[in-house]
C-alpha cells in the first residue's frame, strides 16, 4: 500500500503541472476576451460613432405628424365593412392607420448622407448590423425620393438613420465615459 507521503506528492505534482496551469489558461483566455471587446466597444465609439455624430450634429431636423379626422377614416373603411372584412374596416378606423409623420431639415446642413457612408465603409469592421442596415436603407430612400428631398423634406428612412447614431452615442459614451 502506497504512503501518505506518495500519494501527497502525486496529487501535487498533479495539482502543480496540470490544474494550475489549465485555471490559470481559463481566467487569461476570459480576460483576453473581455479585453478585446472593450477594445471594440471604445473603437466603436471613437472611429464609428463620435464622426457620425459630429456630422449630423449642423442638422437639425424637425418633425410634423399627420392626423386625418374620423370621418376621412369612416369613408375608407366603409368598403371593408361592407364586403364584411370587419378586422380590416376597424383598423382602418383606428388612429394607428392613418398617422404619419413627416420630416425635414429646418434649418443647417443637409442630411450628410454621403459623409455618413464613407464613414461606415471606413470602419465596417466595427458597425453593427443595425446601423448597416439603415445606412443601406436610407442610401435606397435617397434614390427613390430624390424630389421630396429638394422640397426641403427627408425621409423618413434618414430620420432613423440619424436617430440610431444619437442614440448609439448616448448608450456607448454612458457606459466608456467616466461618471461626472
Amino acid at each position: 500500500m502506497p504512503s501518505d507521503t506518495l500519494i501527497v506528492t502525486v496529487l501535487g505534482l498533479f495539482g502543480t503541472f496540470i490544474i494550475g496551469p489549465l485555471i490559470a489558461y481559463v481566467i487569461t483566455r476570459e480576460n483576453t476576451k473581455r479585453e478585446y471587446y472593450d477594445k471594440t466597444l471604445q473603437d466603436r465609439f471613437s472611429l464609428l460613432y463620435c464622426p457620425l455624430k459630429k456630422a449630423i450634429m449642423n442638422t437639425h431636423i424637425t418633425s410634423s405628424a399627420i392626423r386625418y379626422p374620423f370621418s376621412y377614416r369612416f369613408y375608407k373603411a366603409l368598403s371593408y365593412f361592407q364586403k364584411m372584412n370587419l378586422q380590416q374596416g376597424f383598423r382602418r378606423l383606428s388612429n394607428r392607420f392613418y398617422d404619419r409623420a413627416t420630416y425635414e431639415v429646418e434649418y443647417g446642413a443637409r442630411f450628410p448622407s454621403e459623409e455618413i457612408e464613407r464613414i461606415v465603409k471606413e470602419n465596417i469592421r466595427l458597425a453593427d448590423a443595425k446601423l448597416v442596415r439603415l445606412v443601406e436603407r436610407a442610401d435606397r430612400a435617397s434614390y427613390e425620393r430624390w424630389d421630396e428631398e429638394n422640397e426641403g423634406l427627408l425621409a423618413e428612412e434618414k430620420w432613423f438613420l440619424a436617430h440610431h447614431i444619437f442614440e448609439m452615442h448616448k448608450k456607448l459614451s454612458k457606459r466608456l465615459l467616466p461618471k461626472e
